[in-house]
């Protein structure tokens, strides 16, 4: 005879087998849509971590490929802003080289037709190598000759920044 506690037994676990193939509900998680660089660029303000040069220069057996640890802390903590209207603001941070400079400095900015570069005042135009919400990097080329280096090699100094 079956007894009245087995039979409730294997009701009570069917049921909790038919209730665990219950059908995982789906969640949908609506796309954020992607950043323009127009938005990452102006998301806030960016300091410079990093500044190098290659090749490397070489002054009297010296050889330099980091700029940045050549830099006077009173540049190292100057700030660019970027405005979504192209317009931008350098700041001199909170250290300034000479107390006679303005704290700030307005620029305008644009990127080239297919956003690959960075073109400051009309003139200063940088690569973009990288532009991300928490960094980017920037390069630029130079004649040898233009910063005390071996005329018609062309160095390139990459700056490397980051949101403040």
């Amino acid at each position: 005879m079956i007894n009245k506690k087995s039979i409730l037994s294997v009701l009570l676990f069917s049921l909790l087998i038919v209730a665990g193939c219950k059908e995982e509900e789906t969640v949908v998680v609506p796309k954020q849509p992607v950043p323009t660089k127009t938005e990452l660029l102006s998301a806030s303000p960016w300091i410079t971590t990093a500044v190098t040069i290659s090749p490397a220069l070489e002054f009297g057996g010296i050889v330099i490929t980091d700029l940045y640890a050549l830099s006077d802390a009173c540049d190292n903590d100057n700030l660019a802003i970027y405005k979504k209207d192209g317009t931008g603001t350098y700041d001199e941070g909170a250290s300034k080289c000479d107390d006679l400079d303005p704290q700030t400095s307005p620029f305008n900015w644009a990127f080239n037709a297919d956003e690959t570069k960075l073109i400051e005042d009309g003139q200063t135009s940088y690569t973009i190598n990288e532009l991300t919400a928490t960094s980017m990097k920037l390069a630029d080329t130079i004649d040898g000759a233009d910063i005390g280096g071996t005329s018609g090699v062309t160095y390139t100094i990459t700056i490397t920044l980051k949101h403040q």
